[in-house]
């Protein structure tokens, strides 16, 4: 009498012959673990430090200006200040305007790594401001914070690059944010350090 096969001991086979990566694959998904934020840790020491940005802001879209023509940049000064600093955070006191409050700027010292908020680095980057370069490290993410992108967003989540140096109080050395309100107005700030 002939032997056939039986089909479940074939699938066990299959399934026991059956790389590790692959069914690792197909497990059930793991949660992701929280990582070093990359803004924190250079403002270790640097309590009641001031690092001072030139902030340049354009905006487009809106209304039409009567008369026509373009909505000229403006420019002014953003002090960022570090008012604590403990194991899980730094908090930065930013005045934008000497006639308004402060804002307060958390930074934790840990973040999940899938949070959007979670700077990931976009590469090396050497940057160029008042006669000083600056071997950066180029960071993305995006935040809703009041406070880091200098209005209400209204709900809304600004796309940040930040460039980070070695050996500057605070760490970032240039900061670019864009936000879109409303589908009609882009804003777009940078702030450099001030030379």
């Amino acid at each position: 009498m002939k032997k056939t096969r039986s089909p479940i001991s074939f699938f066990t086979a299959l399934a026991c012959a059956m790389p590790l990566s692959l069914a690792a694959q197909n497990a059930a998904p793991t949660a992701t673990a929280a990582a070093a934020n990359p803004l924190y840790a250079p403002w270790k020491g640097q309590e009641g430090r001031t690092v001072t940005f030139t902030r340049t802001e354009r905006i487009s879209g809106g209304a039409p200006i009567p008369g026509g023509g373009e909505r000229a940049a403006s420019s002014n000064s953003v002090q960022f200040t570090l008012s604590e600093f403990s194991a899980g955070q730094a908090v930065i006191k930013v005045v934008t305007a000497p006639n308004l409050p402060a804002e307060t700027l958390a930074i934790p010292a840990t973040l999940m790594a899938d949070d959007p908020a979670f700077p990931k680095s976009a590469g090396g980057e050497e940057l160029k401001i008042g006669g000083k370069t600056y071997s950066c490290v180029k960071y993305t993410y995006s935040t809703a914070s009041k406070a880091e992108l200098g209005r209400d967003p209204q709900g809304l989540r600004g796309r940040v690059t930040v460039w980070v140096a070695d050996g500057v109080p605070g760490g970032v050395v240039q900061r670019h944010i864009s936000l879109t309100i409303r589908a009609s107005y882009d804003i777009t700030d940078t702030l450099a350090l001030a030379p």
